[in-house]
């Protein structure tokens, strides 16, 4: 464990001695750098040295204010009314079919007067209507609940413009 924290220490520095840098830099703190007394234009570096730049020091960041919120608002509650009382009513037709096919059943097995046309049902023409009905409703609701921005309304202003007409000012209707 300690080798393996030797040898990734050595990877990550760019300098073990001065001799690892090029031209007149010297190693400090395993980093290749000018000496003190050294300017930068007074020292040659040679054209296949790495180039050593420092790390630019973190700026402070300013604090940015956050997004104000966007403002929604359903889109149409009375589509979500008229979509809930449809789908409702749809889910009535569909009961009411299974207990008219549940009757049909029953008047079929007891006395057999279907054979006799007495006994007649509509069990899945019901059914049909109560699905059509449902499938208009459930939509309704999902398209009335849905999210909009909230927009301001157009307002509509009166503004007085001094406006030089032929028998004096006018005014100007903004909208």
């Amino acid at each position: 464990m300690a080798a393996a924290l030797l040898f990734s220490s050595a990877a990550q520095a760019q300098c073990t001695k001065d001799t690892d840098c090029a031209g007149a830099r010297v190693c400090e703190s395993n980093a290749c750098v000018l000496p003190a007394n050294a300017t930068p234009e007074s020292v040659p570096v040679p054209a296949d040295a790495p180039a050593v730049t420092p790390a630019p020091a973190a700026a402070p960041r300013a604090h940015e204010p956050a997004a104000a919120p966007t403002r929604t608002k359903m889109r149409s509650l009375p589509l979500v009314l008229v979509g809930a009382a449809t789908s409702s009513v749809g889910l009535g037709l569909m009961v009411f079919a299974g207990l008219q096919g549940f009757g049909y059943a029953f008047c079929e097995v007891v006395g057999g007067a279907y054979a006799s046309g007495t006994c007649q049902s509509g069990a899945l023409k019901t059914l049909a209507l109560g699905a059509g009905v449902a499938a208009v409703g459930i939509p309704l609701v999902i398209i009335g609940a849905k999210r909009v921005p909230d927009e301001p309304t157009a307002q509509v202003a009166l503004v007085p413009v001094a406006v030089p007409k032929g028998a004096g000012f006018g005014l100007r209707l903004e909208l």
